[in-house]
Parts: structure tokens; C-alpha cells; sequence
């Protein structure tokens, strides 16, 4: 008994299909990582613009307010 084969040819393009196909998936999937890292960055320098800024009108407050409250 015999079973059906299909040539080497035909498996080799299906193959060869099958993993570019994968290797496009993957790509895709980490070009949107690339984005969202890419977005988290720039959101990530906001809030350290936001905190140094926060930062300083806190440190004038502080000197204002010693200054009117001397111990």
C-alpha cells in the first residue's frame, strides 16, 4: 500500500509560504510594540517636563512661604 505523495517542489513553496507568512506576522507584531514603546516614551518625557515644572513652583512656594512665616 502505497500513500500519495506530493513533490518536493509543491512542499518546498508551501514551506516557504508558510514561514513568510510567520516572518510577516512577527514583524507586524513587533512594529506595533515599536509604536506603543515608542508612545510610553514620548508620554514618559511629558510627565518629566510636567514633574520638573510641578517641582520648581513647589520649591518657589516653600521659599515664599518661609518668607512670610519666619521661625
Amino acid at each position: 500500500m502505497t500513500t500519495p505523495t506530493i513533490p518536493m517542489d509543491t512542499f518546498k513553496w508551501i514551506v516557504s509560504g508558510l514561514l513568510g507568512a510567520l516572518l510577516v506576522g512577527v514583524g507586524w507584531f513587533l512594529a506595533g510594540i515599536q509604536t506603543d514603546l515608542r508612545d510610553v516614551r514620548k508620554e514618559m518625557i511629558g510627565l518629566r517636563v510636567e514633574s520638573a515644572v510641578t517641582n520648581t513652583k513647589l520649591e518657589e512656594l516653600i521659599a515664599e512661604f518661609r518668607r512670610r512665616n519666619p521661625r
